[in-house]
């Protein structure tokens, strides 16, 4: 019974996301963004609804304040990291998820001593992100 479910649910995201037919691979080098990230928009490859950013932060650099129109979840997989979301102060580590809502300035300083090592993940098809002053 379980499995019709599941089915039938397979089926409804094929028929909602029609872009994407075949499995791809994609080379993380043809995603290169700036010499410590990688972005993946969606709509580069079948319309997929998400946006992601690889990052590997050396000690003491980090992404400035900045806002979308929707939220940033942050997946800290290697490192330590000071987050400013909105008025608040997060220390975050690797085995850890951040949230940044929508509209809420955030960004963030690698404080450990190894590089970063962050996935980031935008509910939208591409980038949207508008970086302010401190």
């Amino acid at each position: 019974m379980g499995s019709v479910s599941c089915v039938a649910a397979w089926e409804s995201r094929r028929a909602y996301d029609p872009g994407v037919q075949e499995p791809q691979v994609i080379d993380l080098e043809r995603l290169r963004f700036s010499p410590t990230a990688w972005l993946f928009e969606g709509v580069k490859f079948g319309g997929i609804q998400a946006t992601s950013f690889i990052v590997a932060t050396p000690p003491g650099r980090g992404v400035g304040l900045h806002v979308h129109p929707y939220p940033e979840v942050f997946i800290v997989l290697k490192g330590e990291a000071t987050f400013r979301i909105g008025h608040q102060t997060i220390e975050g580590h690797a085995n850890q998820i951040l949230i940044a809502p929508a509209q809420t300035p955030h960004g963030f300083t690698n404080t450990g001593t190894e590089p970063l090592s962050i996935v980031s993940i935008h509910a939208s098809d591409h980038l949207v992100q508008e970086f302010l002053e401190d």
